[in-house]
């Protein structure tokens, strides 16, 4: 009579059967179960993560005043925006005889150089918090005087004395109004809290079914949770290399939208990058602890 050995789910040892090749069915069919929440929760962690970090960057852009001043001072940086500026300045200003005499070429190197003293960037901030507090906030109007900036060019160009005889009340400030056709952005700030805490819980708990329904030892239970990391990373690389996906012939300035767009979807890489090297770190680990024989 054959014996084969038939493993005991409740104790280590080996009990053996009389029936020829009968591996307990019950065994086999709870290791398949148990891989296949692991395989699920993995993909939950996956994409839990990506919600996560998406939703940190987005607040970091919309979560305040301060934070979308300061987003607004770094695109400001960008040539395309900063020529969009200048170019809006040096229209502004063709308007009094006195520069309009100088001609455009003139004016937009005076504006340029007051741009790159720093006047951008504040200007940038101001339009920054101005913005927040109409789309987010819900403030029904918000001005933004660009007049010091123009008196500043103006000055650079034609000098202090004859720059005094411009009229620059013609300039006037920039008003901010959210029409009906805007997007209502005053839930986002709280709802982006709200999916942020969500997903990082999400990840948690499909960490921990992952790891307490593996079949396999402790050190090898890293291999999937690695995994599910690393595929974020990946994908969060993948989201921050697509602006060139987007369509923008339609855009009125198509390479001022392409530059800010690169520049925040180009904010997902870093956080994409480290949780790739932390994933591909515990999907080394998984494997050298399944390569290496346990003693």
């Amino acid at each position: 009579m054959t014996r084969t050995p038939v493993v005991g789910a409740a104790a280590p040892r080996v009990v053996w059967s009389d029936r020829p090749g009968s591996l307990a069915a019950g065994t086999v069919g709870a290791v398949v179960l148990r891989r296949l929440i692991v395989a699920v929760a993995s993909l939950v962690a996956t994409a839990a993560l990506l919600a996560f970090v998406v939703s940190r960057v987005l607040i970091g852009i919309v979560g305040s005043p301060e934070a979308t001043a300061g987003l607004a001072g770094e695109l400001v940086q960008l040539p395309p925006v900063r020529d969009a500026i200048a170019e809006e300045l040096v229209d502004r200003l063709m308007e009094e005889p006195v520069v309009a005499q100088l001609g455009p070429e003139v004016a937009r190197v005076g504006v340029d150089d007051v741009l790159a003293s720093g006047e951008a960037a504040r200007l940038a901030e101001e339009f920054g918090s101005a913005a927040y507090e109409v789309f987010v906030v819900g403030a029904p109007r918000r001005s933004v005087d660009i007049e010091p900036t123009a008196r500043l060019a103006v000055d650079l160009v034609v000098g202090s004395e004859l720059g005094s005889q411009v009229d620059l009340s013609g300039v006037g400030p920039v008003d901010i109004v959210r029409t009906e056709q805007d997007l209502d952005l005053s839930w986002t700030v709280d709802r982006l809290r709200f999916w942020s805490n969500t997903a990082l819980a999400v990840a948690v708990l499909a960490a921990a079914v992952a790891v307490l329904a593996s079949p396999v030892g402790a050190m090898r239970r890293l291999l999937p949770i690695g995994l599910a990391v690393a595929a974020a990373g990946l994908g969060l690389i993948g989201i921050s290399r697509a602006s060139g996906l987007i369509d923008l012939t339609d855009s009125p300035r198509p390479e001022l939208v392409r530059a800010i767009t690169e520049d925040l979807l180009g904010r997902l890489a870093r956080p994409g990058v480290m949780l790739f090297g932390a994933g591909v770190a515990g999907v080394v680990a998984g494997v050298v602890a399944r390569v290496i024989p346990r003693r």
